[in-house]
């Protein structure tokens, strides 16, 4: 499989996503995120600038995710970067 299919299957079978961060006091810390839509340059979800999970994003840059569906399981690890309303629309329509 090519990290597209990957990432496809991640937005269209899977959907909801444990992603982890490191909180305010050193510990890992998850929730369940969306993902709503990749292209060749990667993957997007959506968060609130209010959220702490926003501030953790903007300082850390770095996440890992984990799903698993039906006995397939995806793990990733990477850099996030904040695109502003870029895909919006996109994600919003789903």
């Amino acid at each position: 499989m090519t990290k597209t299919d990957y990432l496809k299957l991640l937005v269209d079978e899977i959907h909801s996503t444990t992603v982890a961060t490191i909180g305010a006091d050193g510990h890992p810390q998850t929730r369940i995120i969306d993902m709503m839509y990749y292209d060749k340059e990667g993957i997007y979800f959506l968060t609130a600038k209010g959220k702490e999970f926003y501030a953790q994003l903007m300082e850390q840059q770095y996440v890992a995710i984990s799903a698993t569906k039906e006995k397939i399981a995806i793990s990733l690890r990477g850099k996030v970067q904040n695109i502003g309303k870029k895909n919006l629309d996109i994600m919003f329509e789903k």
